[in-house]
């Protein structure tokens, strides 16, 4: 039975959150966007978070199929769109579409989701500059490892629902 869709919006928000990382990549941003003046800078952070969105919306919408089609398991998805749509986050969305189970309410929500997360990705990149002096080094670090302790314990998750869904419990 699929989750209340409070909890599911929240549940998909959080996942896709911590797999996209919008404050964790803010340092790359800054790398790759380096020497450009603010408006360039603006309209790559743009671009950047509408194609990220793009991809995971069309991940959660068609992805399953996808995989279907291709005879591909979750488990062997090779893809690999660097830093926002990557693999993590394009699976986490068509996990979270799944989960929808066909509901057009939950299946809008993840949508939502992929949507707020792109427009944080977009935030984010924003504000990279006072972000990443914010941060700092260490705060880097420690926002590293806290996001990789919470994303370790989504894929735990994910893994004990796969198993579950395949032993039919």
């Amino acid at each position: 039975m699929p989750a209340m869709p409070l909890d599911f919006a929240v549940s998909g928000l959080l996942t896709l959150f911590v797999v996209v990382d919008p404050v964790g990549l803010t340092p790359t941003f800054l790398v790759v966007t380096d020497g450009l003046p603010r408006a360039a800078r603006r309209s790559v952070a743009l671009r950047a978070s509408i194609i990220a969105g793009a991809i995971l919306a069309g991940a959660a919408l068609l992805g399953e199929w996808l995989f279907r089609t291709l005879g591909i398991s979750l488990a062997a998805f090779p893809l690999a769109i660097p830093l926002m749509a990557g693999p993590g986050a394009i699976t986490a969305a068509v996990l979270l579409a799944g989960r929808a189970g066909g509901d057009l309410l939950l299946t809008v929500l993840v949508i939502a989701d992929v949507v707020l997360v792109a427009a944080a990705c977009f935030v984010a990149f924003l504000f990279a500059a006072q972000i990443g002096r914010l941060l700092g080094l260490t705060g880097n670090i420690v926002l590293s490892r806290l996001l990789g302790v919470l994303l370790a314990a989504l894929a735990v998750q994910y893994v004990v629902d796969g198993v579950r869904s395949i032993l039919g419990g």
